[in-house]
């Protein structure tokens, strides 16, 4: 990592020219025998790029915040990840808004030892954001404000007394809404050797797929114990019939239900068929009922064309999509199961057209064991990770600690509990 004491150096070697270096190293080598100021106080709106030319130095023993202080240093960094981080400051407090992207750092860096120590006190009723990593390295930590990073970021807090009371350690959840992951494989394709009789490969409680050949990864599918869920439409004033079907074989618990809607139109990928999961918690924190859905929405029509798209690497065929909220949608006409005799399935075999998708839903955002990013099978290894570390008390009373993708919690000596708090996370 690139701290903002070696940015500066860089910018100062460009902005010196050989004749002016002897000046420059007299003047660097008197700036280090300088005390420390007492105080720096922000009381306006400090933003680079923004209001000032360059981030500013800070060389005091006293940091305080009462407005916004934020400071973007991707415009120096190119393609290195630095962190900000200020000078011989012993106490920080933040009343107002600080944001950093990429990191942030508090600690105490010393411009006579060059090293890094931690620090005296961090109190911040405020907001500290980092779009990368919030490390705060203090000897007695108070936080009933928020600090949040990005979803893949690292909120790292390390001293000997820690509260956060009433606090809020936040890492951000995805865009799109889902707190897991989809790890998923897939393929689509023709099956040209006429081998496949919907008559006889369809009924009451089984599916059959075609046998393709030659065969991808996954290429026949058996569902023996199945459930059938039918759709009859017709189109061109009734002269032609459109049977859809679907076949679900669940193994999940049965106190996660789901249903089948159909005409889903835009929903959750605009296909015609939607299967809903229905998942009931308790929230262990609140004592409190909760329920999650899970969606799978399929789109035939997209399902068969020629020029179908794979979603990530290994993927999925883009006509499935996965949708996953606290909140029940709406996704279509609910229809029961149960197998329509009525509907006379075409009694011969044919050339079909087909895409399937086999996936693994992780609750993390990033799979541990799976797909293109595999952290050693090791949640300590994920993105988006809360780290506590309080080597003589730790108080999260009241606390909330939610989205990331694992917590680690230390406390050695004493720990004053967690009353009211709300604490989520796949790994712990």
């Amino acid at each position: 990592m690139i701290s903002m004491r070696q940015i500066n150096c860089q910018l100062n070697s460009l902005r010196f020219r050989w004749p002016w270096l002897s000046i420059f190293l007299a003047l660097a080598m008197a700036n280090t025998s300088f005390a420390a100021d007492a105080l720096y106080e922000n009381d306006a709106l400090v933003e680079y790029p923004g209001t000032v030319e360059f981030p500013p130095q800070i060389d005091a023993t006293n940091f305080v915040n009462n407005s916004y202080f934020i400071i973007e240093l991707i415009a120096l960094s190119g393609n290195n990840t630095p962190y900000y981080e200020t000078s011989d400051t012993i106490n920080y407090t933040n009343n107002g808004v600080m944001e950093f992207d990429p990191s942030i750092q508090l600690d105490t860096y010393s411009t006579t030892t060059y090293l890094e120590s931690m620090a005296g006190s961090f109190y911040n009723p405020g907001l500290l954001f980092a779009e990368s990593n919030s490390v705060v390295i203090v000897t007695n930590i108070i936080s009933p404000g928020t600090i949040e990073v990005t979803g893949d970021g690292l909120i790292q807090l390390t001293g000997q007394y820690i509260d956060l009371t009433r606090g809020d350690l936040d890492v951000e959840a995805p865009a799109n809404g889902f707190n897991g992951t989809v790890v998923g494989t897939g393929n689509f394709g023709i099956d040209t050797n006429l081998d496949w009789n919907p008559a006889n490969d369809l009924g009451p409680n089984f599916a059959t797929s075609s046998d393709v050949t030659p065969a991808p990864s996954s290429p026949f599918l058996s569902l023996g114990n199945s459930s059938p869920y039918f759709d009859l439409a017709t189109t061109n004033n009734g002269t032609n019939e459109i049977i859809r079907s679907a076949f679900v074989e669940d193994f999940s618990s049965p106190s996660v239900p789901f249903n089948v809607y159909y005409d889903t139109g835009d929903f959750s990928g605009g296909g015609a068929v939607t299967i809903e999961w229905v998942g009931v918690y308790t929230n262990y924190a609140t004592g409190a009922p909760g329920t999650n859905y899970l969606y799978l929405n399929d789109n035939y029509l997209l399902g068969v064309a020629t020029n179908l798209a794979i979603t990530g690497n290994p993927g999925y065929p883009d006509n499935f999509t996965f949708v996953e909220t606290s909140v029940r949608q709406t996704p279509g006409v609910l229809t029961p199961a149960g197998f329509n005799n009525t509907i006379p399935f075409p009694n011969i075999t044919f050339s079909n057209k087909y895409s399937y998708v086999e996936a693994s839903l992780a609750s993390s955002t990033t799979a541990t064991n799976a797909g293109p990013e595999n952290f050693t099978g090791s949640p300590t290894n994920l993105p988006g990770r809360i780290q506590i570390n309080a080597s003589k008390e730790l108080n999260l009373n009241f606390t909330t600690l939610s989205e990331p993708n694992y917590i680690s919690l230390i406390s050695t000596n004493q720990f004053d509990g967690n009353a009211g708090s709300i604490i989520q996370s796949p790994f712990f």
